[in-house]
């Protein structure tokens, strides 16, 4: 018995995965008479599709659909491979066909989720960008105020200088006269 849910699956004439298909010399050999296959009992429920936000707003998702196979979707289950060659040769080819299929619904997925996570880098990095400008523009506009009131302190006492100056030598005239 090969039981397709451990680790000895591919082991050839049943066993564990440390049998060996014998070394004989005769045509007739048959390495596939003792094969038989254990499968796990029941098919578990497939799982609900996987909804994924994947922007700021409320809309914004990305379903994923069950994509999950078994053997017994793919029609594996019955392979007679030693009296029915071909048709389990098509059944092969069905099923790779369908895992092909999945394959690249996956990969469309997975380049969905990659460009948006792109989007999201870009969106980051210019919200970055603008914050800076925005912190830059606060920082020019306080500067800006500070050298206005540095000008007006230093006009401010240029100008009472000036009148005390002014204020001196109207007293001095007067002393003098």
């Amino acid at each position: 018995v090969m039981t397709l849910n451990d680790a000895d699956v591919g082991a050839i004439g049943g066993g564990d995965a440390v049998t060996t298909v014998p070394n004989v010399d005769v045509d007739t050999w048959n390495p596939l008479a003792h094969f038989t296959e254990g499968w796990p009992q029941g098919i578990p429920n497939p799982p609900e599709p996987i909804t994924l936000h994947v922007g700021p707003m409320s809309g914004q998702t990305l379903e994923l659909p069950n994509l999950q196979t078994n053997s017994y979707q793919l029609g594996l289950t019955s392979l007679d491979l030693v009296r029915n060659a071909s048709g389990a040769m098509d059944v092969l080819g069905k099923a790779i066909t369908t895992v092909s299929g999945l394959r690249g619904q996956l990969g469309a997925i997975e380049n969905r989720l990659e460009h948006t996570y792109n989007v999201t880098v870009i969106n980051a990095e210019n919200l970055t960008a603008s914050e800076s400008k925005i912190r830059d523009a606060d920082i020019a506009l306080e500067m800006a105020t500070l050298t206005r009131q540095q000008l007006l302190i230093q006009s401010s006492a240029a100008m009472m200088a000036q009148a005390n100056a002014v204020r001196r030598n109207a007293v001095q005239a007067l002393i003098k006269f």
